[in-house]
């Protein structure tokens, strides 16, 4: 595991950055996606900032429907929670593992991974 990463995804209309670190003076959730027309930028979990042109608004984040990781799971086991779509889903997963696979991949070996 590295200490410092910064992953450049690609997609047909969009640019994304991720930047991740174990070495910050304090928690980092950055994200930034640039579009055709602006780019929102994930200032960490619960802040997220759109640009367009030359105005900055705040979009609303929902807070998460469960706080810790036992309600989520227990919710899931009683079939009360579907988790199809949410970012705990196994597709949302596969994706991610994905990416962090080609991202080591283009480190190790030097050249841009397409997925």
């Amino acid at each position: 595991m590295d200490d410092e990463a910064t992953i450049l995804l690609e997609y047909a209309d969009a640019t994304g950055i991720i930047e991740a670190s174990w070495n910050w003076p304090f928690g980092i959730k950055d994200l930034e996606v640039f579009g055709l027309t602006g780019y929102l930028h994930a200032l960490n979990g619960t802040t997220l900032q759109e640009r367009k042109k030359e105005t900055y608004d705040g979009v609303e984040v929902k807070p998460p429907a469960f706080t810790n990781n036992l309600s989520y799971l227990a919710a899931v086991l009683r079939g009360s929670h579907h988790p199809d779509k949410d970012l705990s889903s196994l597709s949302n997963n596969v994706i991610v593992v994905r990416i962090l696979e080609a991202a080591r991949q283009s480190a190790r070996e030097g050249k841009r991974i397409v997925l």
